[in-house]
């Protein structure tokens, strides 16, 4: 049964689909990347519909506007795609300036995704990071001065043993930098969070936890479910502290979730994958940005304090 449908889904996209293009040019005068201009609003919608249709047209112009690295300028691929699709500016004015915005998102989105590979795979260096380290505690920790760089203290926040380096090996640079970016930009939330963590009965390991969500939104960037979130924000360029941002309400949102439900922490993986299905279902419902923090913790939900 399973094999039939999937026949029969190779069928359509093969020979149907593209029946049904050249019908609706025939029928409408216009390619299907113009059409998509007019017909979607900016944001996700239009850029996911126009990313679509470049990647599925046979056109090697329409491969080469989104490519990573091309010898050409991006002004003029889209002129290129503009002359194969027969789209003539003085009769569609709005299709240059939306078209190029569209291929401005999808490349920014590929540009961030290289950048956090980057920093993921960058390795912790104790003479190169340590300070940044030794900040996340004195953030977090204000009140109680770290006795030793290789101590049990680091416990506290959430580290499995003496060293926290050892914990990064998984997500690398980019794991420290989100915790630190958190505990900075959001201190008090962040610190909200740690005393959350740190719940006698439900508690969990702050830094961990922290670690195998870097994981986990990394996971959603590179199979393309945040582009639901990024092809909606102002900027067609993202940057790495657009993730981070979006890394601190991910965070956020688990903690809400994990001291609602009460759960231990040989239940996380559980608990992750619930969390998982609520961000996807809230994704693919959405065609707007995720709402993200404010500043201070003046409308975190203390839930702790009802335990």
């Amino acid at each position: 049964m399973y094999k039939l449908i999937a026949v029969i889904g190779q069928f359509l996209v093969l020979h149907a689909w593209p029946m049904f293009k050249w019908i609706l040019h025939k029928v409408k005068g216009q390619c299907e990347l113009l059409r998509i201009q007019y017909e979607e609003q900016p944001g996700y919608s239009r850029t996911q519909r126009t990313e679509r249709s470049l990647k599925n047209s046979k056109f090697t112009e329409c491969h080469e506007v989104i490519a990573k690295v091309s010898e050409h300028s991006l002004s003029d691929r889209v002129s290129d795609v503009s002359l194969i699709k027969g789209v003539v500016y003085d009769k569609h004015p709005v299709f240059r300036r939306r078209f190029t915005e569209c291929v401005e998102r999808i490349l920014g989105y590929t540009r961030l995704v290289d950048e956090l590979e980057r920093l993921r795979t960058e390795k912790y260096e104790e003479g190169k990071h340590q300070q940044q380290l030794l900040n996340l505690w004195k953030t977090l920790k204000p009140d109680e001065p770290l006795s030793e760089r290789y101590t049990r203290q680091w416990g506290d926040i959430g580290f499995q043993g003496t060293d926290p380096a050892s914990d990064f090996r998984g997500m690398g640079l980019l794991g420290l930098l989100n915790l630190i970016y958190f505990s900075e930009e959001h201190c008090d939330v962040a610190r909200q969070t740690v005393m959350h963590s740190n719940h006698p009965k439900y508690g969990y390991s702050f830094a961990i936890v922290g670690i195998n969500l870097t994981e986990m939104c990394i996971r959603y960037m590179r199979s393309g479910l945040f582009k639901r979130h990024f092809y909606n924000l102002e900027s067609a360029n993202p940057t790495v502290q657009d993730f981070n941002e979006l890394y601190c309400y991910v965070f956020v949102e688990f903690d809400k979730l994990w001291m609602k439900e009460k759960p231990n922490i040989m239940q996380f993986n559980a608990m992750r994958d619930k969390y998982e299905g609520q961000l996807d279902k809230l994704l693919t419902g959405n065609n707007r940005p995720l709402p993200l923090l404010s500043k201070t913790a003046a409308e975190f939900n203390l839930v702790a304090q009802e335990c």
